[in-house]
């Protein structure tokens, strides 16, 4: 089964996408049925008037409404071309590495945090967490993350040491 919304692999039978979460819904196939141009009976038309009679005018039968194309091509499904999104952008694959997919449990935060609460091995720990190629995901966004706070601290620090060396400054 393919996922609509991110064109994921997904098990049959499932009822949320395993990558993007959306929720699945089976809609049975129903084939258009053809229409058929109403038949109607020719006209006899005496044989002096026949080279005067203008052809008959056909009214323009209507095209049925098609199904959506549906049918995802074999190259996607067998993981050779990359999924796209609606917009036209290549969607994020997921690494074939389990091990870098895993959540993390409470301890592997627990000692994440207190390893980055040491003040220059925390830095290094946080630098090689959140640039490495071979990190798990939630550890390398939780050191962004810190990482991030890191520099917005830094720089209030910085303005607030300038407003209030501005502020001593006018007192004197």
């Amino acid at each position: 089964m393919i996922c609509k919304n991110c064109s994921a692999q997904i098990p049959d039978g499932s009822k949320f996408c395993t990558v993007c979460g959306h929720k699945i819904v089976v809609e049975p196939f129903v084939a258009p049925k053809p229409q058929q141009p109403p038949q109607t009976e020719p006209t006899q038309v005496p044989p002096q008037a026949q080279h005067m009679q203008t052809p008959p005018q056909t009214e323009p039968t209507q095209v049925p409404p098609q199904a959506p194309y549906t049918q995802i091509p074999p190259q996607v499904q067998q993981g050779q071309v990359p999924p796209y999104n609606l917009n036209g952008t290549q969607q994020q694959t997921v690494s074939k590495n389990p091990a870098l997919d895993a959540p993390l449990t409470v301890l592997d935060f627990f000692l994440m945090s207190l390893l980055s609460f040491v003040p220059i091995i925390g830095f290094i720990f946080l630098l090689i967490w959140a640039f490495s190629g071979n990190t798990n995901i939630n550890r390398k966004n939780y050191a962004r993350a810190a990482l991030i706070w890191i520099l917005v601290s830094i720089g209030l620090v910085i303005l607030l040491s300038i407003i209030g060396g501005g502020i001593l400054n006018s007192m004197m």
